[in-house]
Formats: structure tokens, C-alpha cells, sequence
């Protein structure tokens, strides 16, 4: 999908320059944050959406929460393991990379109501679903929403002993427009 692309662009705009960047992306496209299995109602905060049936307050509470696990335990794993182990950071920095990423989509933003994919090509669902798709599918440039959240989640990649603390809410950033040419 062109907006995993786009993301990974962001990944690379933003980073100072580690070897994280190259596996990161790897991890999130094997991770498979945008594919179907993961695309469940249950599921949408994870890609700061609300279900059906969630108040959009429940869905960033459970946002956030994914977000900082993700974090914290990224974080364990930094100050405990030793270096091989550090894609296991990676892994878990990517999930929560991905929920903040996508919360600056105009598709996403403000937790937005996830109905589902249902059977793609057919029904009222799969229509949103491409209408959905269609709205995130490009990438906003540099200093673009979608760059500061990628570039404010790096700075906590790291120990948490030298990691500013983690904030209770990472979804301040607003939705980025598409550029026009």
C-alpha cells in the first residue's frame, strides 16, 4: 500500500542518521500493521480509529495505552538486553510508530469510526474502506504533521533511564493536507 511507503518516507526524513530506519520499515510492512488480519473493528485503535461501538475518548484511551506498552517495553529492552536483541525494540517501536503515524492521516484523525473492510469489491463496507484508503494515500512532504510525530516518537527510543518521560497522550498532532501541485 502507497501510504506504507509513505510512512517509511517519514521514517527516513526523520531519523538522525542510526540504523534503525532500514529495519524499522522492515519490521512494519512484515509486522503487517495494514493488513487484513489487523483490520478487524477490534482492532482500530491500534491505528487511532474507533469501532462501531466505542466512544472515540475509549479508542485513545487504548491508543495511548498500545502506544506507551509498545514503548515501555521497547525501552526494557534497551537498558536490559543485550545488542542482538535490539530488533526486538525495533519491533515493538515500530507498532507504536505506526498507531501515532497514522493518527495524523486525514482518514484517521480524531478517531475516526473503522467499520471494516468486509469483502473487498463488494457491500457499503468495502466502499468505505476504499474511500479510506484513497483519503490517506499520499505524502503530506517535510515538516508535515505526519514528520513531527515521527521525529517526536524517535526521542524515546532509548533506556528508559535517559528517555524524557512518556507523555499520557501521544495524539496532539493535527491531520496533514495533501499538498497541492
Amino acid at each position: 500500500m502507497k501510504n506504507e511507503n509513505t510512512q517509511f518516507v517519514s521514517i527516513v526524513r526523520t531519523d538522525t542518521g542510526s540504523e534503525n530506519t532500514q529495519f524499522v520499515s522492515i519490521v512494519r510492512t512484515d509486522t503487517g500493521s495494514d493488513v487484513d488480519d489487523d483490520q478487524s473493528t477490534a482492532r482500530a485503535y491500534r491505528h487511532a480509529m474507533s469501532a462501531p461501538d466505542e466512544s472515540k475518548q475509549l479508542a485513545r484511551v487504548r491508543a495511548n495505552n498500545f502506544v506507551a506498552g509498545n514503548l515501555v517495553y521497547a525501552q526494557q529492552i534497551l537498558c536490559n538486553c543485550p545488542l542482538g536483541l535490539r530488533q526486538a525494540a525495533l519491533v515493538a517501536f515500530g507498532e507504536a510508530l505506526h498507531t501515532v503515524q497514522d493518527s495524523t492521516s486525514p482518514a484517521h484523525w480524531g478517531f475516526q469510526t473503522w467499520y471494516g473492510i468486509g469483502l473487498w469489491g463488494f457491500g457499503p463496507k468495502a466502499y468505505y474502506a476504499y474511500l479510506h484508503v484513497k483519503a490517506k494515500n499520499f505524502d503530506p512532504g517535510p515538516n508535515s504533521n505526519l514528520d513531527k510525530a515521527t521525529a517526536d516518537l524517535w526521542k524515546y527510543f532509548q533506556c528508559s533511564s535517559t528517555s524524557p518521560p512518556l507523555p499520557s497522550d501521544f495524539f496532539k498532532w493535527n491531520f496533514d493536507i495533501k499538498p497541492t501541485k
